[in-house]
Parts: structure tokens; sequence; C-alpha cells
């Protein structure tokens, strides 16, 4: 029996309401590891991007390998309202960024 499999299949509704919103990606790269990171963990809700197609580069292609049909299903929005516009109001939202703002330290969230 694959472990893998048996945990997936556990939580197949929840993989259906997990989306990913990636605010203009500088990288062709990055978009193609993250539709190859959902393949791979088998996460179905949503996948859109803040920017423009023209980020769907051969890079991004090659990165995505097998989840090329990710790449297909992605939806481009002009600004992260306009993205976030439409989920349900009791969605919890998550952000993560790789850098820290120019000029400032970490910050850590009220009550936190």
């Amino acid at each position: 029996m694959n472990p893998y499999q048996v945990f997936h299949s556990s939580h197949s509704e929840l993989r259906k309401h997990l989306h990913i919103v990636m605010v203009r990606p500088e990288n062709g790269g990055n978009v193609g590891a993250a539709a190859r990171a959902l393949q791979n963990m088998g996460l179905y809700g949503s996948f859109s991007i803040v920017g423009t197609p023209e980020i769907i580069t051969a890079e991004c292609r090659k990165l995505a390998k097998h989840a090329k049909s990710r790449l297909e299903q992605i939806t481009f929005f002009p600004s992260l309202s306009e993205a976030l516009e439409g989920t349900e109001p009791k969605t919890l939202k998550l952000a993560a960024t790789a850098r820290v703002g120019a000029g400032s330290g970490y910050r850590q969230a009220p009550g936190v």
C-alpha cells in the first residue's frame, strides 16, 4: 500500500478548496515550479496569477514538466483584489514572499 495515496485520498475534498494566487511573479520558472508542486500534491483548486500570460515562457513549461495542464488552467488578473473577488467570505487568505521589504525589518502580525 502506498502511504501517500492514502493521505491524498483522505483529504480529497479539502484539496479542491485550496486556491493559489501568484502576484506578479518575476520569473516564469517559478510559475512552472508552482504548477508542478500543485500537481504533485494533488491540489485541484484554482491557480491564478496577477500579471500577464507572457510569464508562461519556455522555462516555465520546462519546470512544469508533467503539470503543463495546470499552466493551461491559469486565470490571469490585473490586480490582487480582482483575483480574490468571488472567494468565499470565510476563506482564510495567506501570503508569503521570499523578500523582505526594502528598508523594513521583520514585522509580526498584531496579536501573534
